[in-house]
């Protein structure tokens, strides 16, 4: 399950809302932002592990790569829309990316969840950054940004002492309303009461417990009327 998802879905009080959320992602994926994702690394700017003599792609580079490798229509635009965004916002801010070496967090038995992108962004004279990214246009609803930061700090200070000060940001990119053009903010955790671990953990797995129910009721389903609509397929 897409840790936006998780974030998106595990906060609810109501398993209703849980089960009515998790039946949408039974339905076929229509637009992803794999592509970007690919090249993440690429449009925080990280610093290559060793100081080879290769120039940074160029922004008009990345792009051609990105729409290559995108399904076209909607999802091209969607994705090029976004990292141009993402360029943008980091010339903007000034920020110096390196890698960070986080794990993915575990959350109980057997679930594993990565919220954090495995880097760290800095600016003279400011603390340093665990960064992430949600591509969605819809971004995240008061409580899936507190399960999303509150991961993201399992993850990465909680177990890192070197990170310990570190503040989260949270990279979106926002779709304001009336067709408005996207824009790219990062939002941070100062003032966000976390989760502790062990709520995490527990809503995490009354998450996957019903995605799992939900998932063999498909299946179930597809074996008494003896379809197979290619009910679900891939990320998001």
């Amino acid at each position: 399950m897409p840790a936006e998802d998780l974030a998106d879905i595990s906060p609810l009080s109501s398993m209703a809302d849980k089960r009515r959320k998790l039946n949408k992602l039974l339905g076929p994926v229509t637009l992803t932002y794999g592509a970007v994702r690919h090249y993440e690394d690429t449009l925080w700017g990280l610093e290559p592990a060793l100081p080879l003599e290769v120039a940074p792609p160029t922004l008009e580079q990345v792009l051609a790569a990105i729409a290559k490798r995108a399904h076209r229509g909607k999802e091209t635009d969607s994705c090029l829309e976004v990292a141009k965004l993402f360029k943008a916002f980091m010339d903007a801010e000034g920020f110096k990316a390196v890698e960070a070496d986080l794990g993915p967090l575990q959350l109980g038995v057997g679930l594993w969840a990565n919220f954090c992108s495995g880097v760290v962004l800095s600016k003279p004279g400011e603390p340093p950054i665990v960064a992430a990214v949600n591509y969605r246009r819809s971004g995240y609803t008061p409580a899936a940004l507190r399960f999303a930061f509150s991961a993201m700090h399992e993850q990465s200070r909680a177990l890192h002492r070197d990170l310990r000060d570190a503040r989260l940001g949270l990279l979106h990119f926002p779709q304001p309303p009336k067709r408005k053009p996207r824009w790219a903010a990062m939002s941070f955790a100062d003032a966000t009461e976390l989760f502790t671990y062990e709520q995490l953990s527990r809503m995490a797995a009354e998450t996957y417990a019903l995605w799992e129910e939900v998932q063999r009721e498909a299946v179930e389903a597809v074996r008494r009327t003896g379809t197979d609509d290619d009910w679900w397929d891939g990320d998001r």
